[in-house]
């Protein structure tokens, strides 16, 4: 064990289990802030060389008399996260991070003999690992939560999964609620781009058909009335090129029904972006997702596609553009659309 977790130890067994607790709960729900900032301050160690030395993020696992300095040191690490979102490597370590921790609180509670209490925490830190992998690049299995194609989760994944599927819909409303942000932004008429629907409330006017673009959120019940397609992808990943043109097809036949579009996501920020830049130029709204990018952003400041997300719409325009034109009658229900394990797509588009 390094010498710095030996610290962390050492210093959880003086303090109390109150200022544990405090800490944890401060902790836990900041922790993804904070490891994808890690990354950033890796990948940029020349520019930032003596804050990644005087900022340690394990000292955050106490409180002590510079607990103020501890909590402005936090801040300027979570000003950081935009930036390190553009580099596309947010959730695979944001999740490994978090896994760490756990482990850390696991270990600690161990030493201080509380070990009934210390399981749920290896239970928790195991389950993020096993997220941490799946949402890799390399092998992008967001099948893995089982989310059905009408936005619902089976039970045994409820349970299964519980310590992330509920870690990130309380961080999801916290965030959300703390931002300010509008649930969702009208990008031009009858097209809408959001975060996820948690409320009716937060769903857009006109009975709106829904494409879901999240493989961690469930569709509640009060949507059941609405035309709903689900591109499950997790979040700051890219759906896959066929993908997006099989949802941009979809919701092209909605609006030829007169019926409003909704495309969400967490936040409205990335998965759902790719998917509504791909329709606005479909649509021919705009000429290309670049511009399609600008056009949204002027209208929902806060959008931030990752270089994950530019790729696959850049593949999507080039295999579009040899696509032959297809029967636009197709008879498309609600499916959960397949996905492959990180391989490479066929250059054709199916549906």
């Amino acid at each position: 064990m390094s010498f710095t977790h030996q610290m962390c130890i050492s210093q959880l067994g003086q303090n109390s289990i109150t200022h544990f607790i405090i800490a944890f709960v401060f902790h836990f729900f900041f922790v993804a802030k904070l490891s994808e900032t890690v990354v950033f301050l890796i990948s940029k160690f020349y520019e930032y060389k003596q804050t990644l030395i005087t900022i340690n993020p394990f000292s955050l696992l106490s409180l002590d008399s510079n607990f103020w300095f501890k909590f402005r040191s936090f801040y300027f690490w979570f000003s950081l996260e935009a930036k390190t979102r553009e580099m596309g490597v947010g959730l695979t370590v944001l999740i490994a991070f978090k896994a760490t921790v756990l482990f850390l609180i696991f270990a600690s509670l161990s030493t201080l003999g509380l070990i009934l209490l210390s399981l749920p925490f290896l239970y928790a830190s195991l389950v993020s690992v096993l997220i941490s992998l799946a949402s890799h690049p390399s092998i992008n299995l967001p099948m893995l939560l089982g989310k059905r194609p009408n936005g619902s989760f089976p039970i045994w994944s409820i349970i299964m999964f519980s310590p992330y599927i509920y870690f990130v819909r309380i961080f999801s409303f916290v965030r959300r609620l703390s931002s300010g942000e509008e649930p969702y932004s009208e990008v031009s008429q009858g097209l809408y781009v959001g975060g996820w629907p948690y409320a009716p409330s937060k769903l857009p006017p006109g009975n709106p058909a829904i494409i879901d673009c999240t493989c961690e959120f469930p569709r509640l019940k009060e949507f059941e009335g609405n035309p709903y397609l689900c591109v499950p992808t997790w979040d700051t990943r890219a759906p896959q090129p066929g993908e997006i043109e099989s949802a941009v097809k979809w919701a092209c036949r909605k609006r030829a029904q007169n019926r409003p579009v909704f495309v969400h996501c967490a936040y409205g920020h990335g998965r759902s972006v790719a998917v509504m830049c791909a329709l606005l130029v479909a649509l021919g709204i705009v000429e290309d997702w670049k511009q399609a990018e600008k056009f949204i952003r002027e209208r929902r400041p806060y959008i931030r596609m990752n270089a994950l997300h530019h790729k696959a719409l850049e593949e999507w325009s080039l295999n579009r553009l040899s696509t032959p034109k297809r029967n636009e009658e197709t008879n498309v229900t609600s499916t959960m659309l397949s996905r492959t394990s990180g391989r490479p797509r066929s250059d054709k588009f199916t549906i």
